[in-house]
Order: structure tokens, then sequence, then C-alpha cells
């Protein structure tokens, strides 16, 4: 199962022994969840914690950075399901009996102070939730509480950039779906809609379809390719080359290291969000590379995401250029 489609799963305990239970390794931007007998025991934000000897014990991680859920409506006519999301089963129709087809995109995050819940979408005897999960426990609820009341309201021509009413389905999302959502431990961070209503907006549809499905395959590629494409030496490891005009040196913003210790409040909210896609390609990189840098441009500051390998781990540090670039 491609990584990025999980939200939780079960991991197995470092150095279990006779006279030991082992210990939980979390890493930067992930959160560890310790059950003994079915109860919480424990939960913790990136570093080590040692685990009960006794009982039944069993531990989780979550990522902390935001997931996408795609939902497609789809053509009753257009019999090619898509690779990747989740088509809504019926299709949604216009007060003049217009079916519209559109891609929905729900941006979630875990809460912090909620995160066990999510473990209610554990299947039994499955130790993994991915997002096919959490979209499945919602989907009938937006069809059928939200879409199909809404649109039904308008007929196609009333639809077409009405901005009104796509402020309406975001709230209706946010009312209806509110319950649902904080059951499992959830919130709705953003939600964004492409509609369908003439043959030139269906043809896009089918275009994000396609480029939905091509993600995954873009994203191994990057993978595949980071170590060929504008890389150095450096240290011991390897640093991807940055774009030119950078200079000045460089100034720490940010830091999480295995051991626990973390001090992430200066890192814009942004570049957080990248970080567990560049740990992800690090993890995969020749494990000979014991350092790794990647670089993020903006027209202002360039900023570095640095991994240093560790025993089963690694430590994070950001950077930022310390002047700005020449414009």
């Amino acid at each position: 199962m491609n990584e990025g489609m999980r939200v939780l799963w079960k991991v197995e305990p470092e150095g279990a022994g006779r006279f030991s239970g082992g210990w939980l390794t979390v890493q930067p931007f992930q959160i560890g969840i310790v059950i003994r007998d079915g109860e919480v025991v424990d939960v913790f934000e990136s570093g080590k914690r040692s685990l009960p000897k006794k009982g039944d014990v069993r531990a989780y991680v979550v990522p902390t950075a935001p997931f996408t859920l795609t939902f497609w409506l789809m053509d009753p006519m257009d019999r090619e399901e898509p690779d990747d999301g989740v088509v809504l089963g019926q299709p949604v129709l216009t007060s003049d009996d217009e079916a519209v087809t559109g891609r929905l995109v729900l941006t979630m995050r875990v809460v912090r102070e909620n995160v066990e819940h999510l473990m209610k979408l554990l299947r039994p005897g499955s130790g993994v939730v991915t997002r096919r999960d959490v979209s499945d426990v919602i989907k009938d609820e937006l069809l059928d509480k939200v879409l199909a009341l809404d649109i039904h309201r308008h007929t196609a021509a009333e639809l077409r950039g009405n901005r009104e009413l796509f402020r309406g389905i975001y709230d209706s999302v946010n009312i209806e779906l509110a319950s649902t959502i904080r059951f499992y431990g959830l919130r709705l961070d953003n939600f964004t809609v492409n509609w369908g209503l003439t043959s030139e907006e269906r043809e896009r549809i089918r275009q994000l379809r396609h480029e939905e499905e091509l993600r995954e395959i873009r994203l191994q590629k990057e993978i595949a390719e980071a170590e060929k494409d504008g890389m150095k030496e450096e240290e011991g490891g390897t640093v991807e080359k940055p774009s030119d005009g950078i200079g000045g040196g460089w100034k720490e913003i940010g830091y999480s290291f295995k051991n626990g210790k973390k001090s992430m409040q200066n890192v814009p909210d942004w570049v957080k969000n990248q970080i567990p896609k560049y740990y992800s390609m690090f993890r995969t990189t020749d494990s000979r590379f014991k350092r790794k840098s990647y670089y993020l441009d903006r027209r202002t500051f360039t900023y570095r995401i640095s991994f240093s390998r560790v025993h089963r781990g690694a430590d994070l540090r950001v950077y930022r250029t310390l002047r700005e670039k020449s414009r």
C-alpha cells in the first residue's frame, strides 16, 4: 500500500523481549498511540517511549500533516470509474433535472487531543486506516445531507458561477458532517469543488480525474529521480542543488529530533506541510547517505529541510536564507 494513503497504522515495538516491552519511536510530524488491554495509556508526539511489558500492548502511528479526500459526482452515462477517490453513488440533479458532475476535495487533519478516536475506523483484523476508510464513513452524508439537497434547489443555469451556493455548501459540510468528523478525531481544514455544468467543464472534470490517477505515479517518479537530478555530494550525504541567487548563509529556524527535542514555532505552516513528503523521499534513499537536504524556493527566501539519519529514524533541521534573494 502506498504510504500516502494511510492515516493510521500499527507498528511493531522495537527491542521487545522477555524482560522488556520494548519501545515506540515516533518520527517528526507524527503522533504515537499506545494501547494496553483495549485502553489508551499514552499519546505523544515525536520521540521515544518505553512500552508496558504486561498485557495486550499495541502501538500505532498517525501523521499530523493534512490529507485530502476526493469525491466524484459522475455523469450517469460515463461508465469509466476513476482509480483515485470515491464515486458518490447516484447522480445529483438540478431542479430542472440536469445531472451535475464534479470533483470535490476535502482537506482534513487529525485533532491532537482526540487522535485516538481515529482507531474507531480500524476493521477487525486490520492494522491500518486509510483515506478510503475515512471517505466511506462520510460519503453518504455528504451526498444526501449536503449535495443532493443544496443542488436540487437550483437550476443548472443558476449554479454556474454561483459563489453564494459554494459558500452555502461549504457551510453545510461543516454543519452536517461536523459530528461525524469529530467522532473520528478529525477536523475539516478546507473544501474545494469543480463543477461540470457545461460540455467544457465536463471535459475538465475528466481531465482532473486523469490527473488524480497520475498523481501517485508522478510522486513515485519524483522519488526515483531524486538521486539523479540536481544532486551533489556534501558531508558524506547528498544535497539537492538549490536555484541560483542564494547567498549569505543560512539561519536555523526549527528542529525536531528523534530524542523528543523539538522547536518548530518559527517554521511557516506551508513548509511544515511539505516535510512529510520529503521525509518519505529521504527514507527511500540509499542508507549509505547519512544526510540529505531539500530546498523550497520563494520570491523572498529559500528554505532548506535537512534530515540526518540516526538509528531507526532521522533528525530534522529547517533553515532559511539569512537575506532576501535579489529581485
